[in-house]
């Protein structure tokens, strides 16, 4: 019984010197971590460098892409940080979503769309999607459950996957049966 109270001890042993080790590098942000990550990686650009969440590492911004390096230049790790007490993405407030892919929600054309409100309905939200496609059927069940939301939902068949859409379309539009859309 003893081996086993000594277990957790000799297992935390490696933690342990590693965080002695961390502590002993410089901080892994400084000026020479930027200057080294800028001479390993000539064609890169580096938006930001920065102190990361975890010690002994830095936060570095490439484009749209986030990772966490050591002060080597070495090794990257890329994916998100979650900070598990406070219950956050870390990787996700440095990441905002890039500039190319935002669409201003006013200039939906809201009147082409399917309705649907959940409960008080505060909540926008707009969803692309094709009929036929079982992911968004898979989607359409999971919103279903969602409280508070108006969900505007667009039509967009993908002719590429279904090219039967085209005639579809044409034989039974929306507007040919009666329905206006954001009537459901």
């Amino acid at each position: 019984m003893i081996r086993l109270s000594i277990l957790p001890l000799v297992a935390g042993l490696p933690l342990m010197f590693a965080g002695i080790a961390a502590a002993d590098t410089p901080h892994a942000a400084s000026p020479e971590v930027a200057a080294r990550l800028k001479a390993l990686y000539p064609k890169t650009t580096f938006n930001s460098i920065k102190p990361a969440p975890i010690p002994g590492l830095s936060e570095v911004v490439m484009g749209e892409n986030v990772a966490y390096v050591d002060a080597s230049g070495r090794y990257f790790l890329f994916g998100h940080v979650y900070d598990m007490q406070e219950g956050v993405d870390l990787t996700a407030r440095t990441q905002p979503a890039p500039a190319s892919k935002r669409i201003d929600f006013a200039s939906l054309p809201l009147a082409d769309a399917i309705v649907s409100v959940q409960g008080s309905g505060k909540r926008k939200l707009a969803v692309f999607s094709d009929p036929d496609c079982p992911y968004c059927q898979r989607l359409a069940q999971a919103l279903s459950k969602v409280k508070d939301v108006t969900i505007y939902t667009f039509l967009m068949p993908l002719d590429e996957l279904h090219p039967r859409h085209a005639s579809d379309r044409r034989r039974c539009g929306v507007r040919k049966i009666g329905l206006k859309p954001g009537s459901t």
